[in-house]
């Protein structure tokens, strides 16, 4: 087993014994109002008490107790005495809970801002984590969602630190965070299973050994890692943005994973199983994808929808179409395939990987005419008139990507100026194909796709209407 195998197995699989060097680049103190409170140890339901910070609540999903505004922190504390313990613990309960406007920071080397061991329904929320070997620390528990939060400078002792850790957990949720200037890791998790990652800065999570991760992964099963800006991590050549190891039936997509140039692994997959990685822009890694002994993974989700942007692609696009041999007009979509590094006993290939970066979806109007529809009706063809968002014109759709219902493509496609008005988009589909869209008789939501492309971006577009069938 080489180094870097070596060092990744201890930062996944070491649960505790968790500690950090102060990173740079730290975030502020979100508010000033905080109130001194000593360390809170709630051990079972009953103890939910204002003894011990809690300033309100039931326990009950629509009144939560409410831990808040106060400032926290293990420091002095002996570590004859104090062993791995949090400056916020909260163990076997299955009362619903908020942490929430809390300033933790442990102070302590192998303190833990927040460990929850085997609790139930939490949300821990617009709040900031300094100065622990690890910010909020998950074990054993379900249905706990970090939102909002801020994390910085925690991992005080290389390899086993870092921001947020997830240990043997089940439907967990983190999104809208910044994790950011910690050492050696982001985010981690190890076996646990519905694992939601949406909408975070993880930046400068950096090791002092040619390593660092923004996020690492180990044994996770039905995960989703989504729409997360995930940059500079590794601090040398080693380290990734993302490191999944054994882990299986998981989505990677609408990120952006980018490194110092020359710095690091933008994906680093380990014996993956049934893993889609799509949608992604993948900027200035030294590697960008690596997958070693892997099988069954997804790095694009077809034509048109399309793959990952990379920013090493090099590639033509003249072409259209699944086959990329419709040569009358470009679709934002390389003609040649990219080709994932590999090692050992596995595949990977985008197929269709973009020529800009991806970005999020827009959302347009339409209108189908006629709007109802017999099993007799004479018309040949469902018209589609498409209003297009503000800021984009018919010459950024892409003609060949319009789908109806994702697998009915146009018949024609045409440009109406209305003066002083946006034009419309004119598009027509096969009234025979449309029908076999329905099976009775009812009212029937249908929904328009396509892919807009800019002198900057890559991004679909989506508008939907309804059309009602009626007997004949």
């Amino acid at each position: 087993m080489n180094f870097l195998r070596i060092a990744r197995s201890i930062a996944l699989v070491c649960l505790i014994g968790l500690v950090s060097v102060v990173a740079t680049g730290l975030v502020p103190v979100r508010a000033s109002a905080f109130q001194p409170h000593s360390p809170i140890l709630i051990d079972g339901n009953s103890a939910f008490t204002s003894e011990n910070g809690v300033t309100r609540g039931s326990g009950t999903a629509g009144d939560p107790y409410n831990i808040e505004g106060w400032d926290i922190s293990l420091d002095p504390c002996d570590p004859g005495s104090c062993g791995n313990k949090g400056a916020i613990e909260i163990h076997n309960t299955n009362a619903a809970f908020i942490i929430r406007n809390v300033n933790v920071h442990a102070d302590y080397i192998y303190g833990r801002g927040i460990l929850l061991v085997n609790a139930t329904d939490g949300l821990i929320q617009d709040a900031t984590f300094s100065k622990s070997q690890v910010g909020i620390l998950i074990a054993q528990s379900v249905n706990i969602t970090i939102s909002d939060v801020t994390l910085h400078g925690n991992g005080f002792v290389e390899a086993v630190g870092g921001g947020i850790r997830i240990v043997d957990s089940l439907n967990i949720r983190v999104d809208a965070s910044n994790v950011s200037g910690n050492n050696y890791v982001g985010i981690s998790a190890i076996r646990t299973r519905g694992l939601v990652i949406d909408d975070n800065t993880v930046s400068h999570n950096s090791g002092r050994y040619e390593n660092g991760f923004g996020m690492a992964f180990y044994e996770i099963t039905d995960a989703r890692i989504t729409g997360n800006n995930i940059t500079n991590n590794p601090g040398h050549l080693n380290g990734s943005g993302i490191e999944l190891d054994s882990s299986n039936d998981t989505i990677i997509s609408d990120n952006t994973i980018s490194n110092r140039p020359g710095n690091g692994f933008g994906v680093r997959l380990f014996s993956p199983e049934r893993i889609t990685i799509v949608h992604n822009n993948f900027i200035d890694n030294r590697v960008q994808a690596f997958v070693e002994n892997g099988d069954n993974n997804s790095w694009d989700n077809g034509y048109p929808s399309g793959g990952n942007y990379w920013s090493d692609l090099g590639a033509i696009d003249n072409c259209s179409g699944p086959s990329q041999d419709e040569c009358s007009a470009p679709d934002g979509i390389a003609d040649q395939p990219y080709s994932i590094a590999l090692a050992g006993a596995a595949t990977g290939i985008d197929r269709y990987p973009l020529m800009k970066p991806f970005a999020p979806l827009e959302t347009g109007s339409v209108r189908f005419a006629p709007t109802s529809i017999t099993s007799q009706n004479s018309n040949k063809d469902l018209t589609a008139s498409i209003r297009l968002p503000q800021g984009f014109n018919a010459s950024n759709s892409i003609r060949s990507s319009i789908r109806l219902n994702e697998t009915i493509t146009a018949t024609s496609v045409r440009l109406v100026t209305q003066p002083s008005a946006t034009p419309l988009l004119i598009v027509t589909f096969s009234m025979t194909q449309v029908k076999e869209l329905f099976s009775k008789p009812g009212i029937y939501t249908l929904q328009l796709t396509a892919n807009l492309l800019t002198n900057t971006n890559f991004r679909p577009f989506q508008a939907t209407a309804t059309v009602r069938l009626v007997s004949s």
